[in-house]
């Protein structure tokens, strides 16, 4: 594949996945009811900005490539990656628990993961 299409491969990933982040947000939260079919809008979003982040650090790496850009690339990376972690678990998992077991399971270390994930994707 030349670079050029891959770009722009790349580049209509990004836009989709901004597309999809924001219906999401603004469509699937605020009109329709929870559910598997309406929450892969937004978790479909965060998997594909893993690939659109990956083709922004190809092109960028071609113009000033340096160490302290693959270390903000892998932290991002792995933000994004928890983040959407995190988001599965809230719609897919989160969502068909009963109250008291889901309180249970946040008292515990999972608070914790999903507080460090978050914490993680806001430094990338």
């Amino acid at each position: 594949m030349f670079p050029s299409t891959q770009y722009r491969l790349y580049a209509w990933a990004a836009m989709l996945c901004g597309l999809l982040i924001i219906i999401k947000k603004i469509i699937v939260e605020l009109l329709l009811p929870p559910n598997a079919a309406t929450n892969v809008v937004g978790t479909l979003g965060l998997l594909i900005g893993l690939f659109a982040l990956t083709g922004m650090y190809f092109y960028q790496r071609e113009a000033n490539g340096g160490r302290l850009e693959i270390i903000s690339y892998i932290v991002i990376w792995f933000g994004l990656g928890a983040a959407s972690g995190a988001d599965y678990a809230k719609n897919y998992i989160f969502l068909y628990m009963s109250k008291s077991a889901l309180q249970a399971l946040l008292a515990g270390p999972t608070r914790l993961v999903l507080v460090s994930s978050s914490l993680f994707f806001l430094l990338g």
